[in-house]
């Protein structure tokens, strides 16, 4: 156990499996239908503590993306350049 959710890794590994999917239909291991119910379930399960993950990571320090937050997105918008001219519709 290296301390990783469960969850996490439920979905790491339905992901992998999908990265390879042929292979596991080819060998009878696992259909495409069952390879993307364990993802969507894998997925289903992360997303309620999504935010949870990320703020364990820290990433909020490194993610600058204007859309992150409201405010952010606004103050970005309104210094875009407004063009105008006198085109008719």
């Amino acid at each position: 156990d290296a301390g990783v959710d469960c969850d996490l890794v439920q979905l790491y590994e339905a992901r992998a499996i999908k990265v390879d999917s042929s292979w596991y239909v080819e060998n009878g291991l696992m259909n495409r239908w069952e390879q993307h119910d364990m993802e969507a379930i894998a997925a289903d399960k992360v997303l309620p503590d999504l935010e949870h993950y990320l703020d364990c990571l820290g990433v909020a320090d490194y993610a600058t993306s204007p859309i992150l937050s409201k405010s952010r997105w606004n103050d970005f918008v309104n210094a875009l350049p407004h063009f105008v001219g006198n085109s008719e519709p």
